[in-house]
């Protein structure tokens, strides 16, 4: 590469720089985060395929996906933040957003509930440095600042909003120390469900004839392809199954 060449890259890369670091947004120095799942979808990975990526697509009820871990580890950064002094959760309607699997809930959950042990630390040492300087006499001036900083240092942590609840995102709102849904809502009490789709007979229609073969009994996996309905093992595995789901539920919301 030619020392002109090279100049001409290193200028355009700085004019990139500068022209990227100019349009980030600069965060005021007190602000409430806010998680807006009606317009903001979570996935657990990113597609491993072109075929998977225009599934997702396709099934996406929100505008834009951010990936499980980057929503939490955003939620952990704020949790360390000073000028974040709290977090609301915004849902919409019990059938508007894609919160994902029980796994998604409870990964966004646990964060949530650190944001909140983490800002209830912040305030209880805000409050004693408050205190602390409000008796000392030597600045009025600065003992008013400080009973102004008591004051903002009482409230709710955490909100969640929702026009109606699902039994998702009401256990994902109860982690929150507030849940406040829209007067005439609809409020789901916690329930679980699996659906499987038995494909024997369809498939019978049109020739194809499906050969399993298992070790074991609870090994069900492929009998929606094989069987017409579940099998008495297949039917006591997901029972069991959705039983200690629900049993995880109950005890997080009750």
């Amino acid at each position: 590469m030619s020392r002109r060449w090279f100049f001409a890259a290193v200028g355009t890369g700085g004019v990139l720089a500068w022209w990227r670091a100019k349009k980030q947004t600069e965060l005021p120095e007190n602000f409430v985060l806010e998680i807006d799942l009606t317009k903001l979808g979570l996935a657990e990975s990113k597609p491993s395929s072109p075929v998977s990526f225009l599934m997702q697509k396709a099934n996406a009820q929100t505008e834009q996906t951010m990936l499980l871990r980057h929503a939490t580890a955003a939620v952990e950064r704020a949790s360390h933040d000073e000028r974040v002094h709290g977090l609301l959760l915004q849902l919409g309607t019990a059938a508007a957003p894609n919160v994902g699997s029980l796994a998604v809930v409870q990964e966004l959950r646990d964060a949530i509930k650190r944001f909140e042990t983490a800002k209830k630390a912040q305030r209880r040492d805000l409050a004693a440095k408050a205190e602390k300087e409000a008796k000392d006499p030597s600045d009025d001036k600065e003992a008013k600042s400080a009973g102004a900083r008591t004051v903002s240092a009482t409230g709710a942590c955490t909100v969640a909003y929702a026009d109606s609840y699902s039994s998702m995102t009401y256990l994902l709102a109860s982690s929150c120390e507030r849940v406040l849904c829209q007067p005439g809502g609809v409020v789901e009490m916690p329930a679980l469900r699996m659906t499987t789709p038995y494909l024997s007979k369809l498939l019978a229609k049109y020739g194809v004839n499906v050969q399993v073969v298992r070790r074991g009994e609870y090994k069900s996996f492929a009998e929606w392809l094989s069987e017409s309905s579940p099998s008495e093992p297949s039917v006591k595995a997901s029972t069991r199954r959705l039983r200690a789901a629900f049993e995880i539920v109950l005890k997080a919301v009750a």
